[in-house]
């Protein structure tokens, strides 16, 4: 015999409800007339609330992205500028080696009775 308590155990199974995923992949519709079927969310699936707090989540991402976007912007002018003053000193450096070497000769060959880069000889010891 069994008792009221017991009857729960005889029951059959219910099949499980779905997941809210689930409930959102399935479509619902609605009928204008018989002619034609417009997609519709079921009213207890998405509120008011709930829209604005994903488009408030959302905006504070993005501006968020705007932020990192303007730091990084700030980072590569700060390269930029050290890359255009690296430059500069450069093309100043290489002017001057090329103006050096220019007029090393010049200066050499006027120094030249002066300055002896051969080794002496016999006869200038």
């Amino acid at each position: 015999m069994t008792t009221k308590n017991d009857q729960h155990w005889l029951r059959p199974a219910q099949p499980p409800t779905p997941s809210r995923q689930e409930t959102y992949a399935r479509p619902r519709t609605l009928t204008c007339k018989g002619k034609v079927d417009f997609p519709m969310a079921g009213a207890d699936d998405v509120s008011h609330g709930d829209i604005y707090h994903k488009l408030g989540s959302l905006e504070g991402k993005v501006e968020a992205l705007l932020i990192s976007i303007g730091e990084r912007r700030d980072d590569i002018n700060n390269v930029f500028s050290r890359l255009q003053r690296v430059e500069y000193r450069v093309a100043w450096a290489m002017g001057a080696a090329v103006i050096i070497s220019l007029l090393a000769p010049h200066v050499l060959g006027a120094m030249q009775p002066r300055i002896h880069f051969a080794a002496p000889t016999h006869e200038q010891r």
